[in-house]
């Protein structure tokens, strides 16, 4: 059905009235003002009885011009016009706002103009409704793929479950291997540096990767290799429930810790085990070793390196990993790797 446009030229409430009905007249749903209805593009003009108001009262009776109305009446309501489809006018003399007469010879009906208001809302409302729908969605599927994002082992433990590295975690109580909270994946070399200022944490930081290498790890290896010029001697990349704890903190007492660290032995020592991850835990990381250290790992580009640093300073070693793709540097103070263990040994009670 096709429909025109119009503006009350009382009220000014934007009207919608069916096109069959140009050239007559109708009434304001809003305010109820009597008006024409153009038959063109032009606007449309008040209708009343010489002497009285431009509007009529919602009980009188109201019409439509001679020959000017069709016989049919609009599903139109309105404010004046609630429950009514068209009301009656009575015939006679009427002025439009310009000044010109119409004659109304005889009493027919006349149609309600709708206001466009009630179609407004409605678009509104289902645009609303349909982006708050959206949201619900789009937040549905996040939630699904945070939560289901890790893959299970088969066997419904989880304990294949891809987990993320959290700083904030306690390693010593985390369900699954890992180094300073780092979790182990595949094959994993572990070099530790040996030097005067490793003595602050060496046998601490040895009962938290002991304690880190006895949780389960699926598909998981790991050995530990010394950055020292005569550190203990290395255990090769073996599975985790081959590697014993007692003997892994003894592996760090033994760790000398007179003179400089040679982390870069330890590099190419581990590099012979074809791993998959390298956790490096140290205290000094300059250019200089940096540069050692990137010249050897550049035959294994594949290799994702982590850095567990404690008490040194992180710069270079930060701007080094953040060019490797999959890399976290944790920083640690020895009073941090003391702090896990009695915070573990605390809630365990």
């Amino acid at each position: 059905m096709q429909t025109i446009d119009l503006e009350c030229p009382s009220c000014g409430e934007m009207l919608e009235l069916d096109s069959g009905f140009a050239g007559g007249v109708c009434r304001c749903s809003n305010c109820g003002t009597l008006m024409t209805v153009p038959s063109d593009a032009g606007q449309a003009e008040t209708l009343s009885r010489p002497g009285e108001n431009q509007s009529f009262d919602s009980d009188a009776d109201l019409g439509a011009m001679s020959g000017s109305v069709p016989s049919r009446t609009s599903t139109s309501r309105g404010k004046k016009g609630k429950g009514k489809t068209s009301e009656r006018i009575e015939p006679g003399e009427y002025l439009t706002a310009s000044g010109k007469v119409v004659k109304l010879d005889n009493t027919v009906r006349v149609p309600m103009a709708e206001s466009k208001k009630k179609q407004i809302r409605a678009v509104t409302a289902i645009v609303f409704f349909s982006i708050v729908m959206l949201g619900v969605i789009a937040g549905v599927v996040a939630i699904i793929l945070i939560t289901g994002g890790g893959k299970d082992g088969g066997d419904g433990t989880g304990e294949d479950q891809i987990v993320q590295f959290d700083p904030t975690a306690n390693p010593y109580d985390l369900p699954f291997a890992n180094i300073a909270g780092l979790p182990l994946e595949g094959k994993t070399a572990i070099v530790v540096e040996g030097s005067e200022a490793s003595y602050d944490w060496m046998l601490e930081a040895g009962e938290m990767v002991a304690i880190g290498l006895s949780k389960p790890g699926t598909g998981v290896s790991a050995g530990l290799f010394p950055g020292a010029p005569s550190g203990p001697k290395a255990i090769d990349i073996t599975s985790l429930s081959s590697l014993d704890g007692k003997a892994i903190k003894d592996w760090f007492e033994n760790m000398p810790v007179e003179g400089e660290p040679d982390v870069a032995a330890g590099i190419k020592s581990a590099l012979n085990g074809a791993p998959d991850m390298m956790i490096l835990i140290v205290t000094k990381a300059g250019q200089a070793e940096i540069e050692a250290w990137s010249s050897l790992i550049e035959s294994s580009p594949n290799l994702t390196i982590h850095a567990v640093l404690i008490n040194g300073v992180p710069s270079d070693l930060r701007d080094w990993l953040s060019g490797r793709e999959g890399s976290e540097l944790v920083l640690l103070s020895p009073q941090d790797i003391r702090n896990f263990g009695f915070m573990s040994e605390t809630y365990d009670r």
